[in-house]
């Protein structure tokens, strides 16, 4: 962003509700023209449309792996390696999360990249689908 000191847009996927899911952009076009308040273009005027859909819900917390470490990563490591080092040994795959406030949740479902149903977490996990089998995205980050 040239300028840091604006905030990013919330994340974007929770809004997306058509099967396929594309995040497409350059440079400061910033999808579509989604104009975050750190981008050099400022905030264009003018309402967007509402089709009615509703955001899904966006918690924070981190993964939690076999041995009880909390991890941003739901096989626990970095998986960026080098080409001298191509073998990536993970610490296991999530078992649970735990949420900014402390609570742990084991969801009986993980949910991929696209929002579609994981029996195992994998590099694609990005959150989980609650008891009532709604999607929830986890952010790591914040």
């Amino acid at each position: 962003m040239p300028d840091p000191s604006g905030s990013l847009p919330p994340w974007l996927l929770p809004h997306m509700h058509a099967p396929f899911r594309f995040v497409d952009g350059l440079a400061e076009d910033m999808l579509g023209y989604i104009f975050p308040a750190g981008n050099a273009v400022g905030n264009p005027v003018g309402d967007r449309p509402q089709h009615g859909a509703r955001s899904e819900q966006i918690v924070r917390g981190r993964y939690v792996l076999p041995s009880g470490l909390r991890s941003r990563d739901p096989l626990g490591g970095p998986e960026i390696k080098c080409t001298s080092d191509q073998t990536f040994h993970h610490a296991g795959h999530a078992v649970a999360v735990q949420l900014a406030g402390g609570r742990v949740v084991h969801p009986a479902l993980w949910m991929s990249l696209s929002g579609l149903p994981q029996r195992v977490p994998d590099r694609d996990t990005r959150g989980y689908f609650d008891a009532r089998g709604r999607r929830v995205w986890l952010d790591v980050f914040r």
